[in-house]
């Protein structure tokens, strides 16, 4: 019986090894080249903000600690927000 399992542990040795010998390398070389924007160009300044807006609180009742993110839920009118922590909550959007 420990001949056997002395077999087996060489044929996975042998196999794993060979394995290896066949695999072909991964990744990159070397870093690729960082291409043109659009049309060959970068733009020469950024994007502005244009239009007369402001930012407003839509639930000013409710306070979240750390929320990731917010999320219609299909059907109802109610929202989702989720936390880093993992805690969800819902609530009607009105």
């Amino acid at each position: 019986m420990n001949a056997g399992r002395w077999a087996i542990g060489i044929g996975l040795i042998v196999m794993v090894t060979l394995g290896r010998l066949g695999a072909q390398p991964y990744g990159m070389n070397e870093r690729p080249p960082f291409r043109a924007f659009i049309s060959n160009t970068l733009p020469e300044v950024g994007p502005t903000l244009t239009g007369n807006w402001s930012a407003v609180v839509a639930f000013p009742n409710l306070t979240f600690l750390n929320p990731m993110g917010l999320l219609p839920v299909p059907g109802t009118t109610n929202l989702v927000v989720f936390e880093r922590e993992g805690r969800i909550y819902s609530f009607p959007n009105d």
